[in-house]
């Protein structure tokens, strides 16, 4: 048995290298376009959250000067605040996995893209 590695082997290993690495930054880019429309759809939710709550201060102002609470306005509010929780939800775990991915070091590169987005 010698110890000795062919042309064809070394080639050989590089090739399935490469196939590893190939397939390893497939699967971050994966990853990050998942984590860039989750991170759009919190942008989104944030924004209709923007206004009901403008909607629900508009409101709270009209039951300071009225009086007046009606079970439309009690339920727009536990409303704004289930949306609210959502969105608080969602940058939590967006959060979470873009440190995830800035610790492991393997999407440190696009992190770039993901905070631009923020």
């Amino acid at each position: 048995g010698s110890a000795c590695v062919s042309q064809d082997e070394v080639e050989e290993l590089r090739a399935e290298m490469e196939e590893v690495r190939d397939s390893y930054l497939e699967e971050e880019v994966y990853q990050l376009q998942e984590l860039r429309r989750e991170l759009d759809r919190a942008n989104k939710n944030c924004r209709i959250l923007q206004y009901r709550l403008r909607k629900a201060e508009q409101k709270s102002l009209r039951v300071a000067q009225t009086g007046h609470v009606d079970g439309e306005l009690l339920r727009s509010l536990e409303q704004d605040l289930k949306v609210r929780t959502d969105c608080l939800n969602i940058i939590e775990y967006l959060t979470f996995n873009h440190q995830r991915c800035t610790d492991c070091g393997s999407l440190g590169r696009f992190q770039g893209l993901i905070l631009t987005s923020l």
